[in-house]
C-alpha cells in the first residue's frame, strides 16, 4: 500500500471546475498523505511492540477504509474514468 501511495503522488488530477487544486495536487491526494502516514505509524507500532493488538491494527484499518473503500467509491462516481470503464458511456 505504501508503494501505491507513493506512486499516486505523480497522478495529475483532471481540471474539474469547483474543485480546489493547488498546482498539480487534487483532493484525491489527501488519501495519499493519510496512507503514507498510516503506514509509517503502523510499522512503528509493530516494531516497537506497541501496547496492544488493537492499537497496532488501527492505522492499517484506517488505511483500508480511507484508502481503498472511500477512495475507491469516489473513483466510481459518474463522470470519472472508472465509472465509464465499469458501466460504459
Amino acid at each position: 500500500m505504501a508503494g501505491v501511495a507513493v506512486s499516486s503522488i505523480f497522478i495529475r488530477p483532471a481540471l474539474v471546475p469547483g474543485l480546489p487544486i493547488w498546482k498539480w495536487l487534487g483532493p484525491i491526494h489527501i488519501f495519499t498523505i493519510v496512507t503514507i502516514v498510516g503506514a509509517a505509524q503502523g510499522v512503528l507500532l509493530l516494531a516497537g511492540g506497541g501496547p496492544s493488538l488493537k492499537k497496532q491494527a488501527r492505522p492499517f484499518i484506517g488505511m483500508f477504509i480511507g484508502g481503498l473503500i472511500i477512495a475507491g467509491a469516489i473513483a466510481f462516481l459518474p463522470g470519472r474514468i472508472m465509472h465509464l470503464v465499469a458501466f460504459g458511456g
